[in-house]
C-alpha cells in the first residue's frame, strides 16, 4: 500500500556561511484528508496515524493524529 508520511526529519548539515551549525530537526507535519464519507477507502500507512479510517475526527482534531474530514466541509 500507499505511505503518507509527515513525520519529522533530522536537520540539515551546517555550512561555512552558518559557521557550520546544523539546522535543527523539523517537527511532526500534519496531514488533512477530506472525503465523501460513504466512499472512502483510505488503506497503506500514514504517519502521523488516522484517528479512525474514515471516520471525520471529531473537532478540533487528535494531537498527533491525521485528520479526516468530511466532504465538502
Amino acid at each position: 500500500g500507499a505511505t503518507v508520511s509527515a513525520a519529522g526529519g533530522t536537520g540539515g548539515p551546517g555550512g561555512t556561511i552558518y559557521s557550520n551549525t546544523p539546522g535543527g530537526n523539523g517537527g511532526p507535519g500534519r496531514i488533512r484528508v477530506t472525503a465523501g464519507t460513504s466512499t472512502c477507502t483510505l488503506a497503506g500507512t500514514f504517519s502521523p496515524a488516522l484517528v479512525s479510517g474514515c471516520a471525520p475526527t471529531p473537532a478540533p482534531g487528535t494531537a498527533g493524529r491525521a485528520y479526516v474530514g468530511a466532504y465538502p466541509d
